[in-house]
Formats: structure tokens, C-alpha cells, sequence
């Protein structure tokens, strides 16, 4: 095993006011990891995020060597992200979203374990459990696409880039987010292009509580978003984006059949939003509007 890696913690965060504290909680609670700085950019929220990081016991805020960077205006998730890249220094870099809760005082490390015994390792990722404080259609819709993820992964490990990455330095020092969405398939891509190995760790499920009401329209907007591939990921690594993301559709009817039954009542919810998706797209409908997400994770 190598010697004990030095682990930079960066968490961008827009309008988290519920779930910030209970976050950095969780996370000053992990076992077997050095953090040697907590980078946190508060990027223009409106709620009373800042106040609630500024709230918590002093103590903490030390254990954590926390630093928070407040930006006036949001300015988006890439650049957030990017200013991460440039002030981390350590071996590692933990990108974890700020509606997450790590409910397991080892769930970091189970992160940062591939890269104690392999140096080619250079990205490891999770999904998370959905927690839903009040059942609504979208959110069931968003459980389901969850369900299909952890079955789609075992067929594509690209499918795994989704709760928190663990990034090594030798790929978070070097890389760049454009000003786009799906920021987790570019890092995979990226890592991949610098012949860096992935690890998706399926025993590790951080809660993602979705405490806010979803609206069908966000759910409809996202899975829009979601099904388009960036010009700036195809303009970057080519055609080899489409091939690294490619099911056969035989393969994934079985896996929707399956998962629908063990979960039809998030099965129905998911297929009446998708087909409402898949009529916007065809009407030409296409350009929907998005708000800033706290993490790009990859949606079915």
C-alpha cells in the first residue's frame, strides 16, 4: 500500500441552505483520510447558504481547513468547478456535491482506497441513493432513472460517473471545463484520453435527500439536456463519446423490464415524463431552459 495520500475536499454550492451543514457534518465525520483543505464555492446564491457555513462550530471549520470563496454572481457549475482545479493541491481531489449526506463514517475512503494500490488509477466515482421527504411524479421519475443507472453501469462503466469523484492530480492539474453541461462525461473522457484506469465503487451510496419539490418541468428540462451529447465533448474526443456511451437497445429494454419490475409505480411516473420529453423533442421544442445543477451527474 502507498504511504497515506493527502486529500483536497472541494464543494461548489448554489442555494444548499437545508442540507450544507448537514453535509460538512457528515464529512467531518470520515475515518481514514487526511484532508489537508476544504475548498467551498458559494456561487452567488440568493438563500442563506453562506450564513449557514459561517454558523458552524469553529472547531469543525478547522478540521476541515475549510476555505470558502464567495462569488457575488452565479457564474455557473463549470467555473465553480475550475476554481476548484486551480486552488487544490492535494494527491487527490474529492468533488462532492452540496446536497449530498455521507451517511457511512467511511464512505471517503472507500473513494480513495483503488488509488492506495494502483498509480494508473485516475478517477473513481459512485452513484447515490435518492431519499425522497415527500413522493411527488418527478421525483419517483428521478428514483427510477437512479435504478436504471446502477444496472446500466454493469454494462457500461461509464454510467458510473455520478455522486462524487475522486480525481488524482494528475488529471484534475491538467484539466479545463468548458462552459457546457455534462461536466462528469467530460472528466471521464479526459482521464480516459490520459490513459488513466476508473473505478466505480458499487458498495458506496451517499444519500442525495431531494427535499424540494420537483417540478415536471425541471425533470422534462434535465432529461432533454440529458440526452444531447455537447459539441465541445464531440469537438474535444471525437466520435469515440457516442461509442463510449452506447447501449444496445436489446440490452437496455431487458434492463428497463427488469428494474420496472421491481419498482412500477417509479416506473410508470418515469415513462409518462419521458414520453412528455421525448414529444417536446419532437415538436422541436429542444431548447429548454436550465438553472445551475450542484452536480452534472449523467441521467437516462
Amino acid at each position: 500500500m502507498n504511504k497515506r495520500l493527502k486529500v483536497s475536499i472541494g464543494i461548489p454550492i448554489y442555494n444548499e441552505e437545508e442540507n450544507i451543514q448537514n453535509l460538512l457534518n457528515s464529512i467531518a465525520l470520515q475515518q481514514e483520510i487526511d484532508i489537508v483543505e476544504t475548498i467551498i464555492i458559494n456561487d452567488g446564491s440568493t438563500d442563506n447558504t453562506l450564513q449557514r457555513i459561517m454558523e458552524l462550530d469553529t472547531k469543525l471549520k478547522q478540521n476541515l481547513k475549510m476555505e470558502v470563496i464567495n462569488l457575488e454572481r452565479n457564474r455557473g457549475m463549470a467555473n465553480a468547478l475550475n476554481i476548484i482545479f486551480n486552488k487544490a493541491k492535494g494527491d487527490l481531489l474529492l468533488i462532492i456535491p452540496s446536497d449530498l449526506f455521507l451517511p457511512n463514517p467511511k464512505s471517503l475512503f472507500k473513494l480513495i482506497e483503488p488509488f492506495l494500490y494502483d498509480h494508473e488509477v485516475g478517477l473513481t466515482s459512485c452513484l447515490y441513493k435518492i431519499v425522497l421527504e415527500k413522493s411527488d411524479i418527478a421525483g419517483l421519475a428521478y428514483r427510477f432513472s437512479s435504478f436504471l443507472l446502477k444496472e446500466m453501469v454493469k454494462i457500461k462503466e461509464v454510467y458510473g460517473i455520478g455522486a462524487v469523484w475522486a480525481v488524482s492530480k494528475d488529471v484534475y492539474s491538467k484539466i479545463t471545463f468548458p462552459n457546457t453541461w455534462r461536466l462528469d462525461l467530460y472528466l471521464y473522457l479526459f482521464s480516459k484520453s490520459l490513459n488513466k484506469k476508473f473505478f466505480f465503487i458499487r458498495e458506496l451510496e451517499p444519500f442525495f435527500i431531494l427535499r424540494r419539490k420537483n417540478t415536471i418541468r425541471t425533470f422534462i428540462s434535465r432529461q432533454m439536456r440529458s440526452r444531447s451529447i455537447p459539441q465541445t465533448h464531440l469537438n474535444k474526443f471525437g466520435e469515440s463519446v457516442k461509442r463510449e456511451l452506447e447501449i444496445p437497445l436489446q440490452v437496455l429494454i431487458s434492463i428497463m423490464i427488469h428494474v420496472f419490475k421491481k419498482h412500477p409505480y417509479e416506473g410508470i411516473c418515469w415513462m409518462l415524463l419521458k414520453t412528455i420529453a421525448y414529444l417536446y423533442r419532437k415538436i422541436g421544442e429542444s431548447k429548454v431552459s436550465y438553472s445551475w445543477r450542484k452536480f452534472e451527474d449523467i441521467e437516462v
